[in-house]
């Protein structure tokens, strides 16, 4: 690996992301849970009065609010329309993700385009310039086929 590619990778681990993960076969509430007890905090509660969206929520052990709101684009039962969306995440929380989501599965959560559900990935701005922003906008289109294909998105997404 050369070192413009080096320094290229150490800069994208500075990114700041957010990501909102569809499923269903769960319910908001035991979502919640899971990742409560996944956080070992316990902590979560009904919060659709201040978020709406029927939105249960979980807080980690730094305070942030990880939501799983209602998503009406994602088949099944309301009750089941779950949508996880964390607050703002880095690299370091990327094994923090990934293990709150197996652990969502093993809890029953499903998430596949048969069921509509997909990823959302918004992206921080900080330390972006017009350029660079084209510049990931032009990899993301020029690679959009392979990522559909790897991800086994539905084409009507």
């Amino acid at each position: 690996m050369n070192e413009k590619t080096r320094t290229q990778i150490e800069e994208m681990k500075k990114q700041t992301i957010g990501v909102e993960v569809e499923m269903n076969n769960i319910d908001r509430s035991r979502a919640a849970k899971v990742a409560a007890e996944f956080f070992g905090t316990g902590r979560y509660e009904s919060t659709a009065h201040r978020n709406g969206y029927s939105t249960w929520s979980a807080w980690d052990s730094q305070g942030r609010e990880w939501k799983f709101q209602k998503d009406v684009s994602i088949s099944g039962p309301d009750s089941e329309k779950c949508e996880l969306v964390t607050p703002i995440l880095t690299y370091a929380d990327m094994e923090t993700l990934q293990e709150l989501i197996r652990r969502l599965r093993r809890a029953g959560a499903k998430s596949d385009s048969t069921r509509g559900c997909g990823v959302h990935i918004h992206i921080g701005a900080k330390g972006h310039t017009p350029q660079t922003l084209r510049n990931l906008a032009n990899i993301m289109a020029s690679h959009e086929s392979l990522l559909a294909e790897a991800l086994n998105l539905d084409h009507y997404r």
